[in-house]
């Protein structure tokens, strides 16, 4: 919903709230993003405060909370010794794995297993479901995702392996209906290979595609956009003043609006 998000502005606190207005948002960047109280909001600064409200509220997805993931042991733990196989993993997480992600989600449940007693225990089940928890799990997710185009198989991905945006975004059914590499290749093609490729090389490497699992590129995107609309002096940040000024702008931005993600769905159909 609209209140939902606005995550992308403000921490869990002012989100519980039943209305969130110009006064709170504007507070909420003062006191939580403008780090150095100078006045201005940087490009590293908002990233970091949408991360960490992100992480505050538990809304970078369903299985976050720890109380969620501890319930999900309890529920697919069927020796109930505390922990999960990987058979309990797959028969509780997993209706459909198709050809290669078998072995790809094996290898993050061993990555997650910081204990390598092949069980995975609710903090080890917190990263597995969550891979952008843990430095180890993450990396191993995004290494899966460049597999799963990686037509060469030399690590990485160029643009002819992630291929062309298609011209319509698919439906709920349709994604329904895809396996998890096809999935993952449109999120590539959604957030757009030249963007994503941060250094420049002409190639999408792990730590790129990590850029895109954490949400750290979407935040990124959505920085540049609003930044156009606020920026009147043209320095390339954002002042306080600039965003009270044109907030009606900034209210309308499609971020608010969105409910669509190509990525959470990924991760919802994986999971």
């Amino acid at each position: 919903d609209h209140i939902a998000m606005r995550l992308w502005l403000l921490p869990a606190a002012v989100l519980a709230q039943d209305a969130v207005g110009k006064e709170q948002v504007l507070e909420a960047l003062k006191q939580r993003a403008d780090k150095n109280q100078d006045g201005r909001i940087t490009h590293d600064e908002f990233v970091d405060f949408v991360m960490e409200a992100n992480q505050a509220d538990g809304r970078q997805d369903v299985h976050t909370d720890a109380e969620d993931v501890g319930a999900g042991l309890v529920q697919h733990d069927k020796d109930k010794d505390g922990s999960l196989s990987w058979d309990e993993v797959v028969a509780g997480y997993h209706t459909v794995l198709h050809q290669g992600e078998e072995e790809a989600d094996k290898r993050k449940f061993e990555a997650a297993d910081a204990s390598g007693d092949k069980l995975l225990n609710s903090q080890e089940l917190g990263h597995y479901l969550n891979p952008h928890t843990d430095p180890k799990t993450l990396r191993v997710e995004a290494l899966n995702n460049i597999g799963f185009l990686d037509e060469n198989n030399d690590g990485k991905l160029s643009e002819d392996e992630v291929g062309e945006r298609r011209k319509e975004a698919p439906s709920d059914d349709e994604l329904d209906k895809m396996t998890g590499a096809e999935i993952t290749k449109i999120a590539f093609q959604e957030a757009g290979f030249k963007s994503l490729d941060l250094n420049e090389d002409g190639f999408l490497d792990a730590a790129e595609v990590e850029h895109l699992i954490t949400g750290r590129h979407h935040i990124h995107v959505t920085l540049a956009d609003i930044v156009k609309l606020v920026d009147r002096d043209g320095d390339g940040h954002m002042t306080l003043d600039e965003v009270e000024n044109n907030f009606d702008l900034v209210d309308k931005h499609p971020v608010f609006h969105t409910e669509h993600n190509i990525w959470t769905h990924r991760m919802g159909q994986e999971l």
